[in-house]
């Protein structure tokens, strides 16, 4: 018996010291407050400008893979160069294009991107305007132009009629030893020799610099003519080597350089011819837009007017590669 409460006194004993009846057996340590995680969505760039959430004056030309090494934002944040949708990676960098800037702690915020005009383009008009100071329109309506372009203008080819767009002559529409006209039209009706961009207006051609219109080339009216004008008032042109056909849009582009001219229609080479002008002359000629002339040439050919829609004419310094004019048409 007295074996058994010792061992019970034992037992005891070893229960108190494990319920912390004495000192303590260990030490209890806080644990650190966490760190909150940073919402800073700025960003910064040695392309452009920052303002507000735009990163404007972006050069011309600017490549995506440019633009992401020129880019910087908060420490712990990641960013992403994408299309308008804001999640798709932008593959090449345009007005619509978006920088998506991703805070440590997953806030989001947009940059809209701004990227200078190409300096190329003397002029690019989408459409006409009537509160545009460049041009005047002429008894021209608007009309809904390819796909949905609401100011894109309706020309009537009516020789009773003056309808055109005229823009005055500046020094940047010389264009002496190379330049590209390009425009995007759509065929009403065929009228002899109407004029579909023409620089110059008077009535002998004494003026007249470059043009591109319709032209009577192997027995057909429905031919396009694409031209320009040496010095010694002797012009050259390359032709089309198939008839307009109505009903339908053409996308139409003259290009020259101090070697060759060069015609293409629907993003294809159509036609080239050797230049042999030694520079296209300088004009105080106007430039005529749906038409040939501001004026009546005739009682039976009215201004060589043209019949059916423009919607745009964007008129370049540069000579645009084949390539490059294939991108434009499918770009339309």
């Amino acid at each position: 018996m007295n074996t058994h409460k010792t061992i019970i006194v034992v037992l005891a004993l070893l229960m108190l010291g494990c319920s912390g009846g004495g000192s303590p057996s260990s030490v209890s340590v806080e644990a650190p407050e966490p760190v909150p995680l940073s919402s800073d969505t700025s960003l910064a760039s040695v392309i452009g400008e920052v303002r507000g959430h735009s990163l404007v004056e972006i050069p011309f030309g600017t490549t995506v893979e440019v633009l992401e090494a020129s880019l910087v934002v908060a420490a712990g944040a990641r960013f992403d160069i994408c299309e308008s949708d804001g999640r798709t990676r932008a593959t090449g960098l345009t007005a619509s294009s978006l920088i998506v800037v991703t805070a440590e702690d997953g806030t989001r915020a947009t940059y809209t991107v701004s990227i200078l005009p190409d300096p190329a383009i003397v002029a690019e008009w989408i459409g006409f305007s009537p509160d545009c100071r460049q041009y005047v329109i002429a008894d021209v309506p608007a009309v809904e132009g390819y796909k949905g372009n609401m100011n894109a203008r309706l020309f009537d080819g009516d020789p009773a009629t003056l309808d055109y767009v005229i823009a005055p002559d500046r020094d940047e529409l010389t264009l002496r030893n190379k330049g590209t006209v390009e425009v995007l039209v759509r065929v009403d009706g065929i009228h002899p020799f109407a004029g579909i961009v023409h620089k110059g207006e008077r009535r002998d051609f004494s003026d007249e610099a470059w043009g591109l219109q319709l032209w009577y080339h192997e027995g057909s009216h429905a031919r396009l003519l694409f031209m320009i004008t040496g010095d010694d008032g002797k012009w050259i042109g390359v032709y089309g080597s198939y008839d307009l056909q109505p009903g339908r849009w053409y996308h139409i582009v003259g290009t020259w350089d101090e070697t060759t001219l060069r015609l293409y229609v629907n993003g294809v080479l159509d036609d080239e011819a050797a230049n042999t002008t030694g520079g296209v002359r300088d004009t105080a000629g106007s430039l005529i837009i749906g038409a040939q002339l501001a004026e009546k040439y005739n009682a039976g050919y009215g201004n060589l007017g043209w019949d059916g829609v423009i919607d745009r004419v964007i008129i370049r310094s540069d000579t645009l590669s084949a390539e490059q004019v294939q991108a434009r048409y499918n770009g339309l």
